[in-house]
């Protein structure tokens, strides 16, 4: 977990597990042992510290019941995709895709730590995101930025390298149910 974990964890009341986490240095060997993986409930505290690391991602503090639910009972979720990367030999989770399919796919959130950026593991969780949605016979995958990650120098670009595209007049609305 990242120096950006690490203040989110602060940042949002977890004390007791900021305290516990010891910020580790990045390791250069790991990224040759890069897994894409289910997520387990045993990292739900890591999962969210990631998540909650980026304000540009979005992640809101009542999603984290949802997440904390689907990966304790995985099987009455059986639409939600839950993949993090793991690095190394302590399977250390440096990156988290979370999505969902119906008539469309949805990437709702993906990040990568920020020790762990630019070594092309968004590219493999996205990639696996979208082998898993094509295997559940989705033909498009969807997904929003917010206004600070819209810019080709953020998540825009690389989302652009990975094939995809801004729809030229669609708009994303929200409610709160």
């Amino acid at each position: 977990m990242g120096l950006d974990s690490l203040v989110a964890l602060k940042t949002l009341g977890h004390e007791e597990l900021y305290k516990e986490i010891q910020l580790p240095k990045l390791d250069r060997a790991a990224l040759n042992q890069i897994v894409i993986t289910p997520l387990k409930i045993g990292q739900l505290n890591e999962i969210v510290g990631l998540l909650a690391s980026d304000p540009n991602l979005a992640f809101q503090a009542w999603e984290r019941e949802i997440l904390e639910s689907a990966l304790k009972s995985p099987e009455a979720y059986p639409q939600l995709l839950l993949l993090g990367a793991l690095a190394g030999p302590d399977a250390r989770l440096v990156g988290v895709v979370l999505g969902s399919w119906g008539l469309r796919a949805h990437v709702s959130h993906l990040i990568v730590d920020s020790d762990y950026r630019g070594h092309n593991i968004g590219q493999d969780l996205l990639s696996a995101a979208e082998n898993k949605f094509q295997a559940q016979g989705c033909l498009r995958v969807c997904l929003t930025l917010t206004e600070d990650n819209n810019r080709d120098d953020r998540a825009l670009g690389f989302y652009k390298r990975q094939g995809y595209d801004s729809v030229a007049g669609e708009v994303t609305l929200e409610k709160d149910l």
